[in-house]
């Protein structure tokens, strides 16, 4: 084992897995995507974190007419 060392190293900072930077953006003209921006907006003003994602997820990974995903690039 390694020597202790005695203090703590600095500390570890996460991003906010719910903050608006990492929310994907509708694709425009996709009513799919258009409810689950609501459905995301309505959850958060709730309250409900949890549902926020998930509709986030949905507009992240459900199919377009071009066969990609809003993930994919």
């Amino acid at each position: 084992m390694s020597k202790p060392r005695g203090i703590q190293g600095p500390p570890v900072y996460l991003t906010d897995p719910y903050s608006a930077d990492v929310d994907p953006i509708p694709k425009p003209g996709c009513t799919r995507c258009a409810a689950a921006d609501q459905r995301r907006t309505a959850a958060r003003v709730a309250g409900l974190p949890a549902t926020a994602v998930d509709a986030s997820v949905e507009i992240w990974r459900h199919p377009h007419p071009n066969g990609k995903t809003n993930g994919q690039r």
